[in-house]
């Protein structure tokens, strides 16, 4: 790499400019030509005629118009030209039908356990019980203990949250705690 010429990166620009503008200037009018002419409805109308004519003037004369249609007909017949081809088509179009079926009741469920969910929230914000939380649907990921239901995670929390009461062990193992007795660690909040 050499080290750069401010002066052949100046004459550069200036090449290129005097090459892209005239270009670009040229683009310019034939846009500016092409909208004044879509945008008159005289010329508008006019360019419609034209252009349906030029799609229409095969199909007035019947050899051309049978050349066509044969030709439309032979691309289309293409996919069932032969037994293997059928099969093979017949057999992509089920597949791809199956898959939609499933794709379109795999949404349906998810519908329905969205409104399920939908449905407990409702319930909880109502005055139900707060094991009802236990019932949504998912899990969650905690930091230590990894993928947990709701509901297991509710269980986590309230054992906690009574171990650094003063519960002690007895609060993550459900049996009796190790040490007993009131001892500082009980009167903490």
């Amino acid at each position: 790499m050499g080290i750069i010429d401010p002066p052949q990166i100046l004459n550069l620009i200036i090449a290129l400019g005097v090459v892209a503008l005239p270009v670009e200037l040229g683009i310019l009018l034939l846009v500016k030509s092409i909208k004044s002419q879509v945008t008159s409805k005289e010329k508008r109308s006019e360019l419609i005629r034209e252009a349906a004519g030029q799609l229409w003037e095969p199909l007035q004369q019947p050899q051309q118009r049978e050349a066509l249609i044969t030709e439309i007909a032979a691309k289309m017949w293409e996919p069932f030209a032969t037994p293997e081809r059928r099969a093979k088509f017949i057999g992509e179009a089920s597949h791809a039908f199956m898959r939609a079926l499933k794709e379109r009741g795999g949404s349906l469920e998810g519908v329905a356990a969205r409104v399920a969910k939908a449905g407990i929230i409702d319930a909880i914000g109502e005055g139900g019980a707060p094991e009802l939380l236990g019932k949504l649907p998912g899990k969650v990921k905690l930091p230590v203990v990894g993928n947990v239901t709701i509901g297991e995670a509710i269980q986590l929390g309230a054992a906690l949250k009574e171990l650094f009461q003063g519960g002690g062990l007895r609060a993550l193992t459900g049996g009796s705690s190790v040490v007993q007795g009131a001892g500082s660690a009980a009167q903490l909040p």
